[in-house]
């Protein structure tokens, strides 16, 4: 009797190919994750509990199982990183008319020159030469 995939490249190579695709899909599944738990905190004015962000998972048919091996470890990451997710506008006034040339995010240093964002990190220097 003959065995396949003795080759231990080409194990190696299917099981790179399928652990890539099971992190693509976490990925989605982690972006749609927050979406939910967003949604409800804008719905309910605070922060939903695990069994809410649960039951809304379910009803719209996304998987909630956390402690995956590419999915959040734990809910509080999920609610971690929720806050740096997809930012919204929440208000704009008007201040006047002046000549601008560039913007700055006020506490983080950022600045957007001809519609590009500049990171101006001198942490970010210091890490990464």
């Amino acid at each position: 009797m003959e065995a396949f995939n003795t080759d231990f490249k080409i194990r190696i190579s299917r099981n790179k190919g399928i652990n890539k695709k099971y992190q693509e899909k976490a990925q989605m599944n982690k972006e749609l994750q927050i979406q939910k738990y967003k949604e409800l905190k804008r719905q309910l004015e605070r922060d939903p509990l695990k069994k809410e962000w649960e039951n809304k998972c379910k009803e719209d048919d996304i998987r909630f199982r956390l402690g995956t091996k590419h999915g959040y470890s734990s809910y509080k990451e999920l609610k971690e990183e929720s806050v740096m997710y997809n930012h919204r506008i929440v208000s704009v006034k008007y201040v006047g008319t002046s000549d601008v040339y560039n913007g700055t995010v006020d506490d983080f240093h950022n600045f957007f020159i001809g519609g590009f964002l500049s990171v101006n990190d001198t942490r970010y220097v210091q890490r990464h030469p």
